[in-house]
């Protein structure tokens, strides 16, 4: 287990490249728009999200020299796939159009993170105003029963 990461799930990554990348360059040629292709590029990139996670998180336990160079080509095969599939796409829909898409991937990330971070922000203001009431509510429930213990020394004393 890689950190998460089994062994199978790295082979799983690179099988999805694999695929992802036979897929396009079958069906590059003959569709009509990039949406075609669009689940074949998800999977190219969560291919590639699962072997750097394998690569950068550690290595898999073991200090073998099979294992680091599986690591190794595996991370290389997988450049070289999305390398090539950046030339299949730009080759069919224009010079720009992989840069133009990770461009858009990696605003979308931004901002999906950045909303996020808002949303944790608004939730602990939020936490901290419930706190904030919660200290009013038990001053006033205090002073209440202060008050009433008070009044009722008064009558315990005046008879």
């Amino acid at each position: 287990m890689v950190l998460g990461l089994g062994i199978g799930e790295v082979a799983a990554g690179a099988a999805m490249i694999r695929a992802s990348v036979s897929f396009i360059k079958e069906n590059v040629n003959t569709c009509k728009d990039i949406g075609e292709l669009a689940s074949s590029i998800d999977n190219l990139f969560v291919g590639k999200s699962k072997i750097d996670k394998n690569n950068t998180k550690g290595v898999s336990g073991t200090f073998s020299i099979g294992d680091i160079a599986r690591e190794t080509v595996d991370a290389k095969l997988a450049e070289e796939a999305l390398y090539e599939v950046s030339q299949l796409i730009n080759q069919r829909f224009g010079s720009q159009t992989w840069a133009t898409i990770l461009e858009t991937r990696q605003k979308r990330i931004k901002d999906f993170k950045e909303r996020q971070i808002k949303a944790e922000k608004a939730k602990a203001a939020q936490r901290a105003e419930m706190m904030n009431d919660l200290k009013l509510l038990v001053w006033i429930v205090f002073g209440a029963i202060v008050a009433v213990m008070g009044v009722i020394a008064v009558f315990i004393i005046e008879w």
